[in-house]
């Protein structure tokens, strides 16, 4: 059997990588073909397009993506004509989610959506619907997510985050004695890091001028993001951060605060049970499109926040993300009282994350056996 697996945001490369390693575990007669990034590519037999930093955030950026796209589905299209791929799976790739699948339909290959768009938190069944149209497998990461497709599938599963299976969460590594470790992660996204790392910035140089008890380092996503980081840091003329670009678990389980971009690392933060600031902002065209002529409710930005329906996070929007009042909020979650009272909050989150230990033992009988 060939199995092409595709993803198109980091957090999507991760998953898509421990479900090739899972296959390939379980099923080595199996020949797994990648496209996406570099922890995809470690574990594909063979693999084909890099797409995951090439992934935009709002329209207008969309807009400007529209070279790679036209590009990406020439050789998607080349390759398949060429190779007698069994089943597709496409993981955590937003942008062209629909025009993906309808490629690869055009062909008659069985698609697996592993991670849907956002269309559950919208309630926007149209587009679900439509999404239920081209997967032969709905694999949902969220109960909010399961439970929006079950009125409309029965098609769909859930078997956890797979961030579950991932992390190494134990729980004795969630006392932190030493509260003074602030870790950033700036974003997956070239546009994310230039957008919102200067106010990051400003936030750590306002910490370290009221004290040098704290220790700051930036979680690059990728390598190849070191350079704008490390300009970033010489334009700002700081000196006192370190940049960790390997053993990212170690230093979480010392980490006593991480301020970040949306995505994942908000999960992690919430599994690891540490304290999080959330950064996020669009374009404004993007912003506004979204919100007035789309007319999508967006009322939060941060996965924590998302499925409690409720701020458990703080998150810094838009116009809000001001470095003052993101240091004032750091400082309020380190002392011991809000931090007990955050963790209480983020155990009840654990209810919607959490289902099976092994969620991708699950996720892979469903592609190989379906």
């Amino acid at each position: 059997m060939k199995i092409l697996i595709i993803s198109g945001e980091i957090s999507g490369d991760m998953y898509g990588a421990a479900l090739a390693k899972e296959i390939k575990n379980n099923h080595p007669e199996t020949s797994i073909y990648g496209i996406g990034g570099e922890k995809l590519k470690k574990e594909a037999d063979f693999f084909l397009i890099e797409t995951v930093h090439n992934s935009a955030i709002g329209l207008w950026e969309e807009l400007k993506q529209c070279t790679f796209f036209h590009n990406f589905k020439k050789s998607i299209s080349s390759f398949l004509k060429k190779t007698d791929i069994n089943k597709v799976v496409i993981v955590d790739f937003p942008q062209y989610n629909f025009k993906v699948a309808e490629l690869i339909r055009k062909f008659n290959i069985p698609v697996t959506t592993f991670i849907t768009p956002h269309f559950w938190m919208w309630k926007d069944t149209k587009k679900a619907e439509k999404l239920i149209r081209y997967s032969d497998n709905i694999i949902t990461i969220f109960k909010p997510e399961y439970d929006f497709y079950k009125t409309l599938t029965s098609k769909v599963f859930f078997f956890g985050h797979p961030l579950t299976e991932i992390l190494n969460t134990s729980e004795s590594n969630y006392v932190r004695k030493n509260r003074n470790i602030i870790t950033l992660f700036p974003g997956s996204r070239k546009q994310e890091i230039k957008q919102l790392l200067p106010a990051m910035l400003d936030t750590v140089s306002l910490l370290h001028s009221k004290s040098k008890h704290y220790k700051f380092f930036i979680v690059p996503s990728s390598r190849s993001f070191i350079p704008l980081i490390t300009k970033t840091l010489h334009s700002k003329k700081i000196d006192f951060i370190n940049i960790r670009d390997k053993d990212k678990e170690s230093l979480l389980h010392k980490t006593s605060i991480i301020i970040c971009a949306t995505g994942s690392t908000n999960l992690e933060a919430v599994l690891y049970k540490i304290p999080v600031i959330t950064l996020g902002r669009l374009s404004w065209i993007s912003y506004l499109t979204a919100k007035y002529y789309l007319k999508i409710n967006i009322k939060f930005f941060s996965l924590p926040n998302i499925l409690a329906r409720k701020i458990v996070v703080p998150e810094f929007i838009q116009k809000d993300i001001n470095y003052t009042r993101i240091a004032e909020t750091a400082e309020f979650l380190l002392k011991p009282d809000n931090y007990n009272n955050l963790i209480s909050k983020y155990n009840k989150l654990h209810k919607l994350i959490f289902k099976n230990k092994k969620p991708f033992k699950n996720i892979c009988n469903i592609i190989i056996n379906s």
